[in-house]
């Protein structure tokens, strides 16, 4: 996969508020600005796996749920030297953010009740050295990820992996089955995509959530030769969640 390397100044900007009397700013001398090095991130333009249908996505995942977030983890390098997936890649850094989610409901395949799940978050070139926290930090910001919140119920395409992380075990966490993977269902009328891409909403309009279940156990579809995923079937009378009022077809 060709790798675009993307060069990012940092700006560090401190902002301090102090409460003095006119007397006491008058007295003061003027603080010179300190040099402080500007950091710089190489971030690497990934490819993302997408996929155009639920039925398509449910076929790449383990496991799919209905989960909450109790509490956010560490921040874990999920990039493996090739061949070694206990050793962390010391020329990558992927930003892998950590969740312990609390399983309502497995609504494909089974596991644990309390999961963990990461949430990539970007990636970087290090082999000028390990990243700064602040390098980490910028990275994030770049991603567009939106972070997981405790006080939403989701729906999460999962899936394992053979990659090893300490203090882990294998059957216990899990990642995003690519875009989408993760839905906001704390409304079970209206089941929302959450994706950093787009153009994914165009292929996962908002469902209730018993039309989404439905779809979820349909069989993928094989596409004809030469064209792409092909579209289930949507349920009869299935309907958009209201929007201004009204609703719509499920499919564009």
């Amino acid at each position: 996969m060709n790798r675009c390397l993307k060069f990012l100044p940092v700006l560090l900007v401190v902002l301090v508020t102090s409460c003095a009397s006119k007397k006491d700013l008058s007295s003061r001398l003027p603080i010179e600005p300190a040099n402080e090095p500007v950091a710089s991130v190489a971030i690497i333009q990934e490819v993302p796996v997408v996929y155009t249908s639920i039925p398509e996505v449910a076929s790449k995942s383990t496991v799919v749920i209905l989960g909450r977030v109790a509490a956010p983890r560490e921040i874990l390098n999920t990039a493996r030297v090739p061949g070694e997936p206990g050793k962390p890649d010391p020329q990558n850094y992927s930003v892998g953010q950590v969740y312990e989610v609390i399983v309502d409901e497995y609504l494909l395949g089974q596991g644990p009740k309390t999961i963990y799940v990461i949430q990539h978050q970007g990636m970087m070139d290090t082999r000028d050295g390990p990243p700064t926290e602040t390098q980490i930090e910028q990275l994030i910001g770049n991603s567009g990820v939106q972070p997981l919140s405790a006080n939403v119920q989701y729906l999460m395409f999962l899936r394992s992996s053979n990659h090893i992380f300490v203090g882990y075990s294998q059957d216990e966490i899990f990642g995003g089955a690519g875009h989408p993977w993760l839905f906001d269902a704390s409304n079970p009328d209206c089941i929302r995509l959450v994706d950093s891409l787009e153009n994914v909403y165009h292929y996962f309009p908002p469902l209730e959530f018993d039309d989404f279940a439905t779809l979820l156990k349909t069989p993928l579809l094989d596409p004809a030769p030469g064209e792409g995923a092909v579209y289930p079937t949507p349920p009869a009378g299935s309907m958009l969640c209201p929007e201004n009022g009204e609703v719509t077809p499920p499919y564009p």
